[in-house]
C-alpha cells in the first residue's frame, strides 16, 4: 500500500516548553527543550546532544534558518522568543567541534542510550519499503524506517551524486573514521551540490549552512540497508506495480510540492517572467552562482518577486546575493574573450539589444569589482546589496499587508533578515500585465492596488512564487493508483485505526 507523506513549514501546535517555561508539553517535534538548554549551560553539550536526537535525530536539516516553527508558537511571547533552533544548532556544533563530533551525532542517530523506547536501531525485519523523494520528508522518513529494521530504496527525480566510497564504506571495507568533522565542510560556493536534500538543497536561503545536509546524506549513505538511486522518475522510470513485482512491501510517497501556481496576468510568458521554484532549482543545481561554472543563469535589474510567503523571501534574497556575481562572472568572461579574439570579434555578432545588455553588465561587473576591493582594502564586508538597490533592487510585491503574508505568519524573522538585507516589500498590490519592450523582453509591470488604481513599476526580471499544490502527478496520470480529494488536488487524506493487534489506514 501507499504511504503519502506531506512535508509543511505550517505550525501546528504551541510551544509550551523551553528555558523560560515549563508549563506544558514541547515544541512542534515534542522535543525536551527544557532539559537541553539545562545540560548545556551545565557544560554536558554532549548529553544535551543526545537528549536533542531522541525527538530529533535530523537535527543538522532543521537549524538555525530552517525550523523556526517552534520560535513562531513559542507562548514568551511578551519578549522576543526563545530561538530553540539556534540553541540546537549550537549544541550540535559544540559537538561538532570535539574530537570524532560528526561520528557522535551519527551515532547518537542509531544507539542513543537516553532514548528508552528506541535505545538501538533494530536487525532486518526482512521488510522493504520504497521511499520516493529524497526532501527532508524523504530523508527523514527513511532514518526512522532503517531504525525500525525495514531495507529501504530510497529514489530522487533529481541526479543524485555517489559519495566517496572511502567514507561511505563498503561491503568488504568499513568507512574511514572521521576526526575532525571540519574536513566535511567547504565554501557554500565550492561545495559539490549532490542533489540530494530536495528543498533543503535548491529551496533555502544562503544563510543556512548546506554543509549540514552533507552531513545527513553521508550519515544515511553509510547505512547499509539503504540504496538511494538519483534520475529515477516514479510514475517514468519506475511504477508502483514495478516496485511490488520488484518485492517492496510499503511504497511512502514523499515527492514534495507540485507545479506552481499561475497567476492571471496579462503577457504571462514574455521573456523575463519566470516561476520562482524554477529559478531557484536552476539557481542551485546548475552552479550558476560558482565561478567556475559553464551554466548561465540570466537575471536583470529590477527584480519583483510576486507572493507573500517564504518562498517568495527566499527568492528576493537569493536573486539580489546572485546578481553581482552574475555580473562579476559577464565581466571576467569578457575580458578573457577580448583578451583572445579581440573586441571587435566578440561583439560582431550581438544584436542592438544584446549589446545594452553587455554595455549595463560590463558597467555593474566593474563596480561590484571595485566594491570587492574597496572592501578588502578596508577589511570589511562588500556591500553589495547597497550597488543592487542603486540599479533597481530586489523587491517583494504582495496582494496583502505584509502582516497577512504567510512569511509573517509562520516565520516573521525571514522578513527581518530580508529587510535588513535591503530587500523591498510592496504592499497591497496584484500583479494584471506584464510590459514588453521593443524586443518582446520584460520592461514594466501593471498591478493594481486595494483602491482598484493601477501602478506601472520598472521591472526587467520577474518571479512569481504564488504558491505551489502536492505533486499529485502520479494520481493523476494512474487515476485510482493514489486515492485524491473530491477536487482532484490533493491526496485523500487517511487515519490509522487500531483493529484488534492491528492498525489499517481509512479515509479520514
Amino acid at each position: 500500500y501507499f504511504v503519502v507523506l506531506h512535508g509543511t513549514r505550517q505550525n501546528r501546535a504551541s510551544a509550551k516548553f523551553c528555558q523560560n517555561c515549563s508549563r506544558g508539553d514541547g515544541p512542534i517535534l515534542d522535543e525536551k527543550v527544557s532539559e537541553m538548554h539545562m545540560l548545556r549551560r551545565e557544560g554536558d553539550s554532549l548529553a544535551a546532544l543526545a537528549l536533542v536526537c531522541i525527538d530529533n535525530p535530523m537535527v543538522p536539516g532543521t537549524g538555525h534558518r530552517i525550523c523556526n516553527d517552534c520560535m513562531k508558537a513559542c507562548i514568551f511571547q511578551s519578549q522576543d522568543p526563545v530561538d530553540i533552533p539556534q540553541a540546537e544548532t549550537g549544541v550540535l556544533t559544540d559537538v561538532l567541534a570535539l574530537p570524532w563530533g560528526f561520528e557522535i551525532w551519527s551515532l547518537l542517530t542509531r544507539w542513543n542510550p537516553l532514548n528508552a523506547s528506541r535505545p538501538y536501531a533494530l536487525p532486518h525485519n526482512g521488510k522493504n519499503v520504497l521511499v520516493v523523494g529524497l526532501g527532508p520528508a524523504g530523508y527523514t522518513l527513511a532514518h526512522h524506517l532503517l531504525n525500525e529494521g525495514f531495507a529501504v530504496v530510497a529514489i530522487d527525480g533529481l541526479k543524485v551524486e555517489p559519495l566517496p566510497e572511502e567514507l561511505t564504506g563498503t561491503d568488504a571495507h568499513p568507512p574511514k573514521l572521521i576526526r575532525d568533522a571540519k574536513t566535511l565542510f567547504r565554501r557554500l560556493d565550492e561545495r559539490t551540490l549532490t542533489g540530494f536534500g530536495g528543498v533543503s538543497e535548491y529551496g533555502i536561503t544562503v544563510r543556512w549552512d548546506k554543509n549540514f545536509l552533507d552531513m545527513l546524506y553521508l550519515n544515511l549513505a553509510r547505512r547499509r540497508t539503504l540504496r538511494i538511486y538519483g534520475g529515477t522518475r516514479f510514475g517514468g522510470t519506475l511504477t508502483h506495480e514495478q516496485a511490488f513485482d520488484l518485492g517492496f512491501d510499503h511504497v511512502a510517497v514523499a515527492a514534495g510540492a507540485g507545479k506552481p501556481t499561475l497567476v492571471e496576468m496579462k503577457n504571462n510568458l514574455i521573456r523575463g517572467v519566470r516561476k520562482a521554484s524554477d529559478f531557484l532549482m536552476a539557481l542551485q543545481l546548475t552552479g550558476a552562482f560558482k565561478k567556475d561554472a559553464l551554466a548561465n543563469l540570466h537575471i536583470d535589474l529590477p527584480i519583483l518577486v510576486i507572493g507573500g510567503g517564504l518562498t517568495a523571501i527566499d527568492t528576493a534574497t537569493e536573486s539580489q546575493a546572485y546578481y553581482p556575481l552574475h555580473v562579476e562572472k559577464a565581466l571576467s568572461r569578457f575580458e578573457a574573450l577580448v583578451g583572445a579574439k579581440g573586441e571587435a570579434a566578440v561583439v560582431a555578432g550581438l544584436s542592438v539589444e544584446e549589446r545594452a545588455l553587455l554595455v549595463r553588465q560590463l558597467e555593474h561587473g566593474r563596480a561590484v569589482r571595485a566594491e570587492r576591493a574597496r572592501a578588502e582594502h578596508a577589511g570589511e564586508t562588500p556591500d553589495f546589496a547597497r550597488l543592487v538597490r542603486q540599479w533597481g533592487g530586489s523587491h517583494i510585491a504582495y496582494r496583502r499587508s505584509m502582516e497577512e503574508s504567510p512569511a509573517y505568519r509562520l516565520n516573521h524573522e525571514e522578513i527581518i533578515k530580508a529587510l535588513e538585507e535591503g530587500i523591498g516589500f510592496i504592499e497591497n498590490v496584484d500583479p494584471k500585465e506584464a510590459i514588453a519592450d521593443e524586443f518582446g523582453a520584460l520592461k514594466a509591470v501593471v498591478f493594481r492596488r486595494k483602491d482598484g488604481s493601477t501602478v506601472e513599476l520598472p521591472c526587467r526580471t520577474l518571479l512569481v512564487a504564488a504558491g505551489t499544490s502536492p505533486n499529485i502527478t502520479y494520481g493523476r496520470e494512474r487515476p485510482g493508483s493514489i486515492p485524491l480529494d473530491a477536487k482532484s488536488k490533493f491526496f485523500r487524506p487517511h487515519v490509522a485505526e487500531k483493529v484488534g493487534a492491528r492498525f489499517r489506514l481509512a479515509p479520514k
